[in-house]
Order: structure tokens, then sequence, then C-alpha cells
């Protein structure tokens, strides 16, 4: 029944268009932000299906696993809601979903996963040079809007990239400051710096389609006492390998069944809700749509909560109590603008007069 619903609710015009499938695995390398010496390695695998706008992610962290964090992810969108998955060490499972096409961003493999194998078809509907995705990874501490994003794609269909730079503005990321102005950056960086790198170094081809089966990400930091703008240390390094592609997937390929319920925190009704996120619990597909009983019923719940703490009677005549005292007071309150204004108008010719009166003997 899970996989049912699923599949009911991708669109017909999304999943009409050849896609494919890919698995394999990532190899994380962390350095050192005082020597730029490695200090730790993992692995991890991933799979990621993907036909148009609709797409599936999925991470598994297999090395240094701890207690509570992070063990597997699933992301994926229909083309217009986007859900994110987080299954941890422990049995605290949880869902985000939102509006949306691009993925969140809470790990960097599901970004970098998108962009390599997902972004086509946002690239190829979208001339805009803003970066897709909101990633500390790739922005270092910077907004997605600071950042300059070029793009080189694969001239072949689904037009994947196959190189990306990401550049930062001329001033330090203000997210790390303790307050908001722009400091600018000291030479050699006064013109930005290369925040990161991504760069495809084999392809495979499938039919009409080119798929990626090895690329590289660099990211990096400004080297102190640096003599160029190329003396950058490196941040983190991460090596994407697939080892299986194959095409004409179904679309049964993005379905998927849990073996237990997984708390949703929606985010689809964020006008209605004052900014906070429906929660409630599923036991089949991420993703219900909007109008379904068990949506409506959280959102309900969640709309007599705001509507206890902030009832709209009392909302409402707070309103037409102060709309009331507003119009009483403005027959008072105008004379009383106009005589100070008057007043400080004629102040300046006042004080000379009381300044020649004290000057004559």
């Amino acid at each position: 029944m899970g996989i049912l619903l699923f599949l009911i609710f991708y669109n017909a015009s999304v999943v009409a268009e050849i896609g494919f499938k890919t698995d394999g695995y990532i190899v994380q390398d962390q350095f050192d932000p005082t020597s730029g010496l490695l200090n730790r390695s993992d692995r991890i695998d991933f799979s990621v299906v993907v036909r148009a706008a609709a797409y599936k992610i999925n991470t598994r962290k297999l090395t240094n696993l701890q207690q509570g964090e992070i063990a597997e992810t699933l992301t994926g969108s229909d083309g217009t809601n986007c859900f994110e998955i987080l299954f941890h060490s422990d049995t605290n499972n949880t869902v985000w979903l939102e509006t949306g096409y691009f993925p969140r961003g809470t790990v960097p493999h599901e970004s970098l996963l998108w962009l390599a194998y997902c972004s086509g078809y946002y690239l190829n509907s979208s001339s805009s040079n803003v970066c897709p995705v909101q990633d500390e990874y790739i922005l270092n501490d910077y907004d997605v809007s600071e950042v300059s994003f070029a793009v080189i794609q694969i001239p072949d269909s689904p037009h994947l990239p196959s190189a990306v730079d990401v550049s930062s503005p001329n001033y330090a990321p203000r997210k790390s400051q303790a307050n908001s102005k722009k400091m600018p950056l000291k030479p050699p960086f006064d013109h930005g710096y290369r925040l990161c790198h991504f760069e495809v170094t084999s392809t495979q081809s499938k039919g009409e389609l080119t798929i990626p089966t090895e690329f590289t990400f660099e990211s990096y930091r400004p080297k102190p006492e640096a003599a160029s703008q190329q003396d950058l240390l490196l941040k983190c390094r991460l090596r994407f390998v697939a080892t299986n592609v194959s095409v004409d997937v179904g679309i049964e390929d993005l379905a998927m069944e849990f073996s237990r319920p997984l708390t949703v925190y929606d985010f689809r009704f964020l006008e209605k809700t004052k900014g906070g996120s429906l929660s409630y619990v599923v036991t089949n597909s991420p993703v219900l749509s909007k109008d379904d009983t068990v949506v409506l019923q959280a959102l309900n719940q969640k709309l007599a909560e705001i509507n206890k703490l902030f009832p709209p009677s009392r909302r409402r005549g707070k309103s037409i109590f102060l709309l009331f005292a507003l119009v009483v007071a403005l027959p008072v309150l105008i004379p009383v603008f106009v005589s100070m204004k008057r007043y400080w108008k004629q102040k300046p010719s006042i004080i000379e007069e009381r300044s020649s009166e004290n000057e004559s003997p």
C-alpha cells in the first residue's frame, strides 16, 4: 500500500521521460584547518534514481559511526515537494517535508549527488546563475545570494555538469561575525577566492544518455599569509565513484517502503501556521498530498493551537479598539501637530530675538 500511494503521487508528465539509476561509493577526506594535513577518511555508499524532475537519493555511512549520528539519508522530490529522511544510528528517524525541488543540504553528500546526477532538469530550464543548493560545504558560511556560481555542462543528454566553480565575494562571511557588517577580505583575497570546485573525471554512455561515473569535489579556505589568490588550504575532498549505471528505470524504482513509522515535520503550510511545521506519523509514503486526511487532521490541530494562544475574537477586538481610539484621538492630535510644526518653524527667529535683547545695553 505504501508503494501504491507513492506511485500515484508522482505526476505522469514528470515520469514519462527516460531516467537512469546509479550506485556507488564516496570517499570523504577531512583536513586539519591549520596544518592542512588529513584528519580522517570516511566511506559512504550511495544510490540515485532520476526521471526528469523526480529523483531519489540514498546515502549510507559505513565507517566511524557514532551513537545518535545520521547513519543513512533518503532525499527525494516529485518536482514540487522535496523530502529528506534522516535515519540515525539509534531509533530516532525523522522526515523533513517542504515545497520545492532542491535538497535541504543537511549532509553534503546529498547536495553533491543532486548536482552530479539530478541537476540537468534545473540547468536546462533555468538561465539563473544562482547556486541552486544551500550546502555549507559549498557555501562556507556565505548566503546563497552572495556567491558566484559558474557551471559547464556535458554536451550530451541529460546535460549534467562537467565542472562547477563557486566563488566568494570580496568580504568575509557575515554568519561567522558578531555583527552583520561586511568586513573586506585582505589581499590577495580582496577580489574573492574559490570556495569549491566540482569536476567530472569519467563518464559512461548509455543509449542517448551520458552519465558521470567519477567526479571529485574540493572545498577551500584562505591560507594565512597567502602570496596569491590561488594560495588556499584544502578543507575537504570528496571522491565519488559509480560502480553501476543503468537506464530505462521504471516508476517503481522511485517507490519505497519502510519497516517502521516515521515522524514527519511538514513545512508546506508556513503561511497558515505562522512559520511553524505540522507534525504527524506515517507508515507508508514520506510525501502525503496536502488534502490527505492525516495532513488535514494535523493542520487543523495546529490551527487550533494557534487560535488558543491568539484567539481571533481577541485579535479582532483589539484591532477594533485601536481603530476606534485612533478615530477619537485624531481631532485632538491634529491641532497639536499643527501647533508644534508652527512652533519649530518660529523657534530660530524667537532665539534670535532673545539673543539680540540680551546683547542690547
